[in-house]
């Protein structure tokens, strides 16, 4: 706010030297003191007038011959001044009322990092693939950020061949449009498509509904049953 006051200052003083020039090069004549009345009237009575007030012919140019106009009227100059101080008022009026930012996207950002999210090279492991979507979906809830950030933060966890596919995507597909108009659950669609293809999700769907314990642990078996699980509709 006081930046802006020094500001209004600074633009008003300025103004004040471009309209009124004379300000700084010369100062008022100083006015002869008034006469008395009785001054007045022995003038008057030896017929002793006041000399005329001498005019000064107004400069011209020397190459044209053509008198420069007279300066702005003081009526001229405040209509001037009263428009530029009316405008500032109302700039100062606009930054005032304007609300301050809070946060914001680079502070999710820092929030979403810190959580140490995996970054996805888009190696052809559809296991992979869909560990790092679980893990980035994840760490949504922990950074509790609202659903338009969510394709942001996880394309920028990107790298690699995924980020080739991410840059090619999101100019075809999407057609530039801003990351936080772009909805989570299309970007999943996206990114499943082409890192777990509908074949491979339908032969990790027939694992899932064939496992059984065998030679697993009782670990081993829950940790593939999680695993396989995740395909199941």
């Amino acid at each position: 706010m006081m930046s802006v006051v020094y500001f209004l200052l600074a633009a008003i003083d300025m103004a004040v030297n471009l309209l009124c020039p004379s300000r700084l090069n010369t100062m008022a004549p100083r006015r002869r003191p008034r006469e008395g009345v009785a001054e007045q009237a022995t003038r008057q009575e030896a017929g002793d007038a006041p000399p005329p007030e001498q005019t000064q012919p107004l400069p011209q140019d020397a190459h044209s011959g053509i008198a420069p106009p007279p300066p702005p009227s003081q009526v001229a100059q405040g209509l001037d001044m009263t428009r530029f101080l009316e405008g500032m008022a109302q700039f100062v009026a606009q930054h005032r009322d304007a609300p301050v930012p809070q946060g914001g996207t680079g502070k999710v950002l820092k929030e979403f990092l810190q959580f140490q999210p995996p970054q996805f090279l888009g190696q052809p492991d559809p296991d992979a693939a869909r560990a790092w979507l679980d893990a980035v979906e994840r760490t949504f809830h922990s950074v509790e950020c609202v659903p338009e950030e969510r394709v942001l933060l996880a394309s920028y966890q990107l790298q690699a061949h995924a980020l080739t596919w991410w840059s090619s995507e999101w100019e075809t597909t999407f057609q530039s449009r801003p990351l936080r108009q772009i909805p989570w659950q299309e970007f999943v669609v996206s990114f499943k498509r082409a890192f777990c293809p509908t074949y491979v999700r339908t032969k990790r769907l027939y694992q899932f509904l064939d496992l059984q314990q065998r030679d697993f642990t009782v670990v081993q078996y829950r940790a593939r049953f999680v695993e396989l699980g995740c395909y199941a509709p």
